[in-house]
């Protein structure tokens, strides 16, 4: 699914700014304007059908990766937000509430932040 996704994703930015054609030795030999780039991939015969059917493949895995995607953003606003309202609640003085709101969370605030890289 990554590969599909890196695809897709190189497909967007060619799509939208175009790219340049290289020899093997990496020389630039030409530009492909971004309207080209996307008319080539919707004609290419084999590129989109092949990540569809990778996609299909995946199936579940694929409705799986984007759940956990938005659920690990949810997770990280989560927390930007109780960073928040912990930092204001001890600057108003109310630590003992700071610390029993932290202690709620059930999850050390820094272990929380580390989490969102995995």
């Amino acid at each position: 699914m990554a590969h599909v996704l890196e695809e897709e994703a190189e497909a967007r930015e060619h799509a939208a700014h175009g790219y340049p054609l290289r020899s093997s030795r990496g020389a630039a030999l030409s530009y492909i304007d971004a309207d080209e780039a996307a008319r080539w991939d919707a004609e290419d015969p084999y590129a989109r059908p092949c990540r569809e059917v990778l996609r299909a493949w995946c199936g579940e895995a694929a409705e799986r990766h984007d759940e956990l995607t938005a659920l690990r953003a949810e997770v990280a606003r989560v927390d930007e937000l109780l960073s928040r309202a912990l930092r204001e609640l001890r600057q108003a003085g109310a630590t003992k509430q700071a610390k029993e709101l932290e202690r709620e969370f059930g999850v050390p605030l820094p272990e929380a932040r580390d989490s969102r890289r995995y």
